[in-house]
């Protein structure tokens, strides 16, 4: 039914699955990701905050569940996935960003930057990358710095909204 698009008709089965203990991870996750789709995101997150997965899960899986926790604006609990994944492999670049969010959405900025930078060094074409670490340039007043790398994410990816009016306002502040 979830992969169905049918996310609120999905939840009583998945939540009877995690209920019997089959397969919890699984189940459990994909109750995650239900409920939120059904609009009820706080649900969603309480349900992610018990979420146990086994030890072994890999680190794209867990990067999954990060990003799902910061889709919840939860950024507390995507610190918890992503460091796991994080000592698995911390040459994804994905990984780093995805923590570098999760720090500067707890107010962690100066935690925040060396993750953007260690993602902008393994992916050096990361356009939001290079937006992040430009909002980070401009919130502590280096408006050129941050100035150079809204154009630099602009020209990694002309069509990108968010780098385009970041430029635009950084322009204005001169």
């Amino acid at each position: 039914l979830f992969d169905a698009g049918r996310a609120a008709e999905a939840i009583p089965h998945l939540e009877a699955a995690v209920g019997a203990g089959f397969r919890p991870d699984t189940a459990g996750f994909t109750l995650v990701q239900a409920l939120a789709a059904a609009g009820r995101p706080a649900e969603a997150a309480a349900r992610l905050e018990r979420l146990s997965l086994p030890p072994r899960t890999d680190a794209a899986s867990l990067l999954i569940v990060g990003n799902t926790a910061l889709e919840l604006r939860r950024p507390d609990l995507a610190l918890r996935f992503l460091d796991r994944a994080l000592a698995q492999g911390p040459d994804r670049a994905a990984l780093h960003e995805k923590k570098g969010l999760a720090l500067a959405m707890l107010g962690r900025p100066a935690e925040a930057r060396p993750e953007f930078e260690a993602a902008r060094r393994l992916d050096p074409a990361s356009a939001s990358a290079a937006l992040n670490l430009a909002v980070l340039e401009a919130q502590d007043g280096r408006l050129d710095a941050a100035r150079a790398l809204a154009r630099e994410a602009l020209r990694l990816q002309p069509d990108y909204p968010q780098a385009r009016g970041l430029v635009e306002a950084l322009d204005r502040a001169r």
